[in-house]
């Protein structure tokens, strides 16, 4: 008995030493990688509204200065277009700064947050430097977040050298906005952007993919890539699992002022049976208002279940495309039709679900897409 006894109080020594040095072993990440750490915001700051003069606040056809930051009106649409509307996929802010830091201090109205979509990339800000043409991603807001705590403040970048530089921001692609302020120097200069080398709008209505998902940062959706490349507004319509085709939204889209295109990427949310209700309508009544304006209509991207499951995908692919053979036949040159699943090896890896795209799939969509759009932008200007 004393030998069991002994045993057991050496049993239960060792158990304690184990969780005694488990527990002194157990940091914080950050505390062992400082590049882990997230940096927040000095003091000292100037906040600036984004509306603030000389910056240029872009992407939301239907704001007014001072007004919330909402990409649809929030009447006479289904409702959950409204609601996805308040998130603010493909709003941008540009700006010229000497400012040796740059910091965004923010309110979401709400955080959305997923199991597979960074953070950063729905509820974050990223930043990029240089006059267009030339510009190179510099940063990320890193935070905290949650349906409880929705306000964060985060410095993107800092310790830089004083000079004017050209800054480009962009604004979370599933969350919606609050409030929103730029933290710049006390001291800094603010002067306005280079101006767009087209201000004619590009309209890409659609899904979660247009709309961002699961970019793991917002300047990695394809409108913000494609915006960069070209130095041109691109309106971002994509609502996740929400872009079906509807009279209203159409009505909404064709509202827009002097649009230089329209995207039409809504097959993934309508499905074949959808399409053949809604497609004719949607083209219809953007050409009532719009009579020259290209109109693109492009397939859904590329799923992996496609690879292995009996779907509609050809039979949803090939309606399009004879709507709009039709259609030309019948006198509308400007309408045109593309592909969005082309036979690229390694497209199977374009996915974080086997839907929706990562930065890699972005990346070569845009690739993909921009010498077709551009083609047919040259050829109508």
């Amino acid at each position: 008995m004393q030998i069991i006894r002994t045993f057991l109080f050496a049993a239960a020594l060792c158990a304690a030493g184990c969780r005694h040095t488990e527990k002194k072993t157990m940091k914080n990440l950050s505390e062992i990688d400082r590049n882990m750490a997230v940096a927040e915001a000095t003091e000292n700051l100037r906040w600036l509204d984004a509306d603030a003069p000389p910056m240029r606040l872009s992407g939301m056809a239907f704001r007014k200065a001072g007004e919330k930051f909402f990409r649809v009106p929030q009447q006479g649409l289904p409702p959950d277009v409204m609601y996805l509307g308040r998130c603010t996929a493909g709003v941008q802010l540009a700006f010229k700064t000497d400012s040796t830091k740059i910091s965004v201090r923010v309110t979401l109205d709400p955080p959305i947050q997923m199991d597979h979509m960074a953070s950063t990339g729905s509820c974050g800000f990223d930043l990029y430097c240089g006059t267009p043409g030339a510009r190179r991603y510099f940063g990320c807001a890193r935070f905290a977040v949650s349906r409880e705590k929705p306000d964060y403040t985060a410095e993107i970048v800092g310790g830089m050298k004083k000079e004017m530089r050209e800054y480009l921001v962009n604004f979370p692609l599933y969350s919606g906005i609050k409030s929103f302020e730029l933290g710049l120097d006390s001291d800094a200069k603010v002067e306005a952007p280079s101006p767009w080398s087209c201000d004619r709008p590009i309209v890409w209505y659609g899904t979660s993919i247009t709309q961002g998902g699961c970019a793991s940062r917002p300047g990695m959706a394809a409108t913000n890539i494609l915006s960069r490349k070209w130095n041109r507004p691109i309106l971002n319509f994509g609502f996740s699992g929400s872009g079906k085709g509807e009279h209203s939204v159409a009505g909404m889209l064709a509202e827009i002022q002097t649009p230089a295109m329209y995207i039409l990427d809504y097959e993934a949310n309508a499905k074949l049976p959808l399409l053949q209700k809604t497609l004719d309508g949607v083209i219809g009544t953007l050409r009532a208002k719009h009579p020259e304006v290209p109109i693109v209509v492009l397939s859904r991207s590329i799923h992996c279940k496609d690879f292995y499951l009996a779907l509609d995908t050809d039979a949803a692919r090939d309606f399009q495309r004879e709507t709009v053979e039709r259609r030309r036949a019948s006198g509308d040159e400007n309408i045109y039709f593309i592909n969005g699943s082309p036979e690229i090896p390694g497209t199977d890896e374009w996915t974080v679900d086997g839907i929706h795209l990562t930065d890699n799939g972005f990346a070569r969509q845009a690739e993909y897409l921009a010498p077709q759009l551009e083609k047919i932008l040259q050829e109508k200007k």
